[in-house]
């Protein structure tokens, strides 16, 4: 009921001219008992509130407020019978009513119920905004209770075909309904007309790379009707790219094995042979895919796909423990295509091999003979990284520094372009990190602070810790020292800008909270003062949305019946449902907007209008002084209480749980990726079959995924499994998540330290290295605002306290 807490929160309670004293006094203690989470008691005591002003209460609908809250600790039946009520007296919110009983008797099974009550919104609310969605779950409830005839009989039918058109808002929704059409007809044994609206699916991604989740439902229903026919080899390569690309191998080897058994001679034979190679590949059955890969070179040795599986071939020899035989394929790689794009990692692969084998001074050869031969070119850069990274692992720091040194003088570091590619900062933090450790602590100081620390900073965070552990350090602690002097001096600078930086400069090396506090206050002051941080100030900070509305008496004079609905369910304090009223209504004030969807627990949306309020914020921004209104629009915290049950669990923090949501689907539930991963926390089909498995859900499919509670378990459950392989490492979970836990595995040995100051920088996949500090930047500040039972902590958000509860 976040939804509910917030809403109360910023507008009934407000509004003082809409009760007497004693019942806004009374209404306070159940904002209260919201706010810390305590329903059971908040229920009670609006119980208490609607017997005692029941004319106030049924004028402003607080028995739908109560039946909301029932919902949420299980109490249907009584919540059926509150909502039944709303809608008898043809309440202005009467619409919601009769959605939230369809939903009740949806969640129970009941789809009969279901349909009788969308049947009874579309009669009495004709105008009502949820109609459409209405119409649209009414045709899927006859397919939710096995009547395919009925389903059938809609596209017959003008009034109900138009659920199937109307309804569907995106092309997404469509083709969903299209394809549900087709099971439908499959399940009543029209095959002709099933096999039409599958095709008809697939079509429409023919000239996409990306098949998503539809076609591989389309597909499925295509060997569901070809279960006992016999294919032709173009058919099966075509059904076997939907499956390998949405990670079902087992349902793609069967087509492409089919291609390799029963049409050797077909063109298609070659790319099968590569595919059940990648297949077992991506599996990590390493053994397996040597056998079809080197088939691949054998069978066709002219084809063009020799060249990638060439590189996959000597992957996964090292992979599986034989080194040599993976060294010698990449020489062979080397020999045969000197002139090829990749062949940079042809250089670069061998000597990460070489590492997992402890042959470092073999692998420090090679990464020399790769500098010369991409003297000039991004390759020396990584080869260069490489050989700095084998001396880190060695604690071998001043060859390390010399290594960093010179890298630091090259124009292209990869950067996340490129595999084994770097940035700027972290060849700064690990020349900081080598300066440290070779005790040459004003230097690293002086290093350290190169790097801004802000919200997005993940080695400026590394590199504020590091330097207060040199100012608290019995042998670093008086390098520190003269630095806070020569700060103290230029804090006193009449150039803001000047002031402020050295502000910043000694929050990073001062770990006494008093003093830190002191130095906040100061540069909350320098802030206001400072041009490209003083919109943020209270002067001209864009102002919190006002909630206090008019006399419920008068909402009936709304010429707009959204906009009365809509203040009505603010009223009530459901946010949830008054922001698509709101949006209904025209209403186009972002930043109203913004606010309304996160309090509704829509932080998808929310997030959505927000972000180019703060676009411009500067990337240095001390992070304790970020305002509280950016705080939860910016890192929202949707669906708490599925986070709290199932991180408590699974033994997870419910903020590193956040992290990765946002940094994986932004909070949109429906989310589909390029790498057909689903859902919230972004799940491809192998990894959530085995979830399913390990948290007994036997009847799970590949859409619950969407499932907002289903999703979290699953992202719980797993990374609470590779916490216990990682512990207390929520960098190198991160990496796994992403990249896998063998690779990190590999990655963290390769660095020979569990820090995570020394095996981010061996990640090796750009993209996950990218991912891993989006996430732990994310981490670091809902660690920083709130706290385990993501609360935000209310000394942490000062003027805004009271609003950002």
């Amino acid at each position: 009921m976040r939804s509910v807490l917030a809403m109360i929160a910023l507008s009934f309670v407000l509004s003082g001219s809409v009760f007497a004293e004693t019942a806004d006094e009374h209404f306070r203690r159940i904002r209260d008992l919201q706010i810390a989470h305590d329903t059971p008691s908040a229920i009670n005591e609006l119980r208490s509130f609607i017997q005692k002003y029941p004319e106030e209460s049924t004028a402003n609908d607080l028995d739908h407020l109560l039946a909301r809250m029932l919902e949420d600790t299980g109490g249907q039946a009584e919540a059926m019978a509150l909502y039944a009520e709303v809608h008898a007296r043809r309440s202005l919110i009467g619409d919601h009513a009769l959605w939230r009983m369809s939903q009740i008797a949806r969640g129970s099974g009941n789809f009969t119920l279901e349909r009788i009550y969308l049947s009874e919104l579309e009669a009495f609310y004709p105008e009502s905004i949820l109609l459409s969605a209405a119409d649209r779950r009414s045709v899927h409830s006859y397919f939710d209770s096995r009547d395919h005839l009925s389903v059938i009989a809609a596209k017959d039918l003008p009034q109900a075909m138009s659920r199937l058109s109307k309804a569907s808002f995106t092309d997404k929704n469509k083709r969903s309904d299209r394809l549900m059409l087709g099971y439908a007809e499959l399940y009543n044994g029209n095959a002709s007309a099933a096999r039409d609206i599958f095709e008809q699916t697939i079509e429409e991604t023919r000239d996409k790379q990306q098949p998503d989740g539809l076609t591989l439902e389309a597909v499925r229903g295509l060997d569901a009707l070809d279960a006992a026919a016999s294919l032709s080899d173009l058919e099966h390569k075509r059904r076997a790219w939907v499956y390998q690309f949405n990670r079902d191998f087992g349902s793609a080897r069967l087509h492409y094995r089919s291609i390799v058994n029963d049409h050797p001679s077909s063109d298609a034979a070659p790319e099968a042979v590569f595919q059940l190679g990648r297949g077992h590949f991506q599996e990590n059955a390493y053994s397996e895919a040597v056998l079809w890969f080197e088939r691949l070179i054998e069978q066709y040795p002219e084809n063009e796909l020799v060249k990638p599986g060439l590189l996959q071939l000597a992957g996964a020899y090292s992979r599986s423990g034989r080194s040599r035989e993976g060294v010698s394929r990449y020489h062979t790689y080397v020999d045969r295509y000197p002139d090829d794009e990749q062949l940079d990692r042809a250089y670069m692969n061998p000597i990460d091999t070489l590492r997992d084998y402890n042959s470092d001074s073999e692998a420090l050869r090679r990464s020399a003979l790769a500098q010369d031969v991409f003297r000039g070119k991004t390759g020396e850069a990584q080869a260069l990284f490489t050989e700095a990274r084998i001396y880190l692992s060695l604690e071998k720091w001043d060859q390390a520094l010399d290594s960093l040194t010179r890298l630091n003088s090259l124009s292209d570091l990869g950067g996340a372009r490129v595999p084994g590619g770097t940035t700027r900062n972290e060849v700064m933090f690990l020349t900081a990190l080598c300066q440290e450790m070779m005790q040459r602590f004003p230097e690293a100081i002086e290093t350290y602070l190169s790097i801004p620390d802000g919200r997005d900073s993940y080695y400026g965070m590394y590199a504020t810790r590091r330097l207060r552990g040199i100012a608290s350090g019995e042998r670093s602690g008086s390098a520190a020292a003269e630095k806070k002097l020569l700060l103290n001096k230029v804090k006193a600078s009449s150039d803001p800008d000047l002031s402020r930086q050295a502000i910043q400069s000694l929050l990073r090396i001062t770990d006494s909270e008093e003093d830190r506090q002191l130095l906040l206050n100061e540069l909350q002051k320098t802030y206001k003062e400072t041009k490209q941080y003083s919109y943020l100030s209270e002067s001209t900070r864009p102002p919190l949305i006002e909630l206090a509305l008019p006399r419920n008496t008068q909402r009936r004079q709304n010429p707009n019946p959204h906009a009365a609905k809509a203040q009505t369910l603010s009223r009530s304090g459901l946010a949830d449902e008054a922001a698509v009223e709101y949006e209904a209504a025209g209403n186009t004030d972002k930043r109203f907007l913004a606010e309304i969807y996160t309090l509704g627990d829509r932080a998808y949306r929310g997030i959505e209008y927000a972000e180019p309020f703060w676009q411009n914020l500067a990337a240095d921004h001390q992070i304790e002084l970020l305002p509280a209104d950016a705080i939860r629009l910016l890192y929202p915290t949707p669906y708490r209480e599925d986070l709290i049950n199932y991180s408590t669990a699974a033994n997870v923090d419910p903020r590193f749980l956040l992290a990765i949501m946002r940094q994986e689907s932004r909070f949109r539930p429906d989310a589909v990726s390029s790498a057909a991963a689903s859902g919230l926390m972004q799940f491809i089909i192998p990894t959530a079959a085995r979830m399913a498995q390990q948290v007994e859900l036997n009847d799970f499919t590949d859409q619950d995924l969407f499932d907002p509670g289903t999703s979290i378990l699953f992202g719980a459950t797993y990374t609470g499994q590779m916490f216990r392989q990682f512990i207390n490492q929520p960098d190198a979970v991160a990496a796994g998540y992403n990249g896998g836990e063998e690779n990190m595995q590999r990655w963290m040995k390769r660095s020979r330290s569990d820090q995570p100051e020394r095996f981010v920088a061996e990640i090796q996949y750009a993209q996950t290295k990218d991912y891993v500090q989006k996430v732990m930047s994310a981490y670091r500040v809902y660690t920083t605002f709130y706290n385990e039972q993501l609360i935000l902590r209310p000394e942490l958000i000062g003027e805004n306290e009271d609003v950002a509860k």
